[in-house]
């Protein structure tokens, strides 16, 4: 999460991981913060969230439950 300097008085710039935790954190100010995501305890995150996100984006997981309704794919709405 990178933020503006003006605003490290309010939350630092940090790497948050997959789990929804800071991996790490700048201790305020400016600078540069980085983390390693290559680590055994994401292997979860990455092997298996990924291919089930990809099918997500194309829509295969929930083609069965699709609404058919003109309301659903009129987007001339405003």
């Amino acid at each position: 999460m990178a933020l503006p300097s003006q605003t490290a008085h309010l939350m630092n710039s940090g790497v948050i991981g997959p789990d929804g935790r800071y991996l790490a954190q700048l201790d305020g100010g400016e600078g540069v913060v980085y983390a390693d995501l290559n680590r055994p305890d994401f292997a979860m995150w990455f092997e298996k969230a990924r291919p089930w996100r990809e099918q997500a984006m194309a829509g295969e997981i929930y083609r069965s439950r699709a609404v058919d309704d003109p309301r659903s794919t009129d987007r001339t709405c405003l």
